[in-house]
């Protein structure tokens, strides 16, 4: 995608031509004004990539992403992933909080079905059929994906977060952190 240019990059230059009974003077001292301008955009261009001045192989080049299909990431394809690691792990967090230990009615399918519940999650988990049903059994899934992260080490990472939190008398904090993350998944 093309990048927008702003300020003197964006402005036209004048049309540059030399008179054909223009003296030698002149003509040099056109030429010297549009070298001029050249060099201050050619400044800024370099400035506007992010590119260290005089450095042309790769002024090409983050010219040529932005403007030359074969230089271009292709974009992924179908539907974005929607369970992501921050999305699980928040699971992984909520569904640990609500399991009672030592309580054996109130585990793992227990905790899903108690989650699956809330707005939020359910809003998450809602099959895209344009008819706004969820699927046969909304805590199963829940369920799944539990059993399917709960041992990778981003899960860590978010128990450590809600640890942070607890430890700093912040559930508020992380409850919000969690419920921005399912309802506005990070996409990668």
């Amino acid at each position: 995608m093309a990048k927008k240019f702003t300020g003197e990059l964006a402005k036209k230059r004048k049309r540059r031509m030399v008179g054909l009974l223009d003296s030698d003077p002149r003509r040099l001292q056109l030429e010297a004004e549009w070298q001029d301008e050249d060099n201050r955009k050619l400044v800024l261009l370099f400035e506007h990539y992010g590119t260290p001045f005089g450095n042309f192989p790769r002024l090409c080049l983050a010219m040529a992403e932005d403007f030359v299909p074969g230089f271009q990431d292709a974009k992924a394809s179908g539907r974005p992933e929607k369970w992501n690691a921050w999305v699980a792990g928040v699971l992984v967090v909520e569904m640990e909080r609500k399991i009672v230990k030592g309580d054996a009615t109130k585990g793992i399918s227990w905790a899903a079905t108690q989650l699956a519940k809330q707005p939020h999650w359910k809003a998450f988990i809602e099959v895209r059929d344009g008819k706004g049903t969820l699927g046969p059994n909304p805590a199963e899934v829940l369920r799944t994906k539990y059993t399917e992260w709960k041992s990778k080490k981003f899960a860590k990472v978010l128990r450590d977060s809600y640890g942070y939190h607890l430890v700093n008398d912040d559930v508020a904090g992380w409850e919000k952190l969690a419920y921005d993350l399912v309802r506005n998944p990070i996409t990668q």
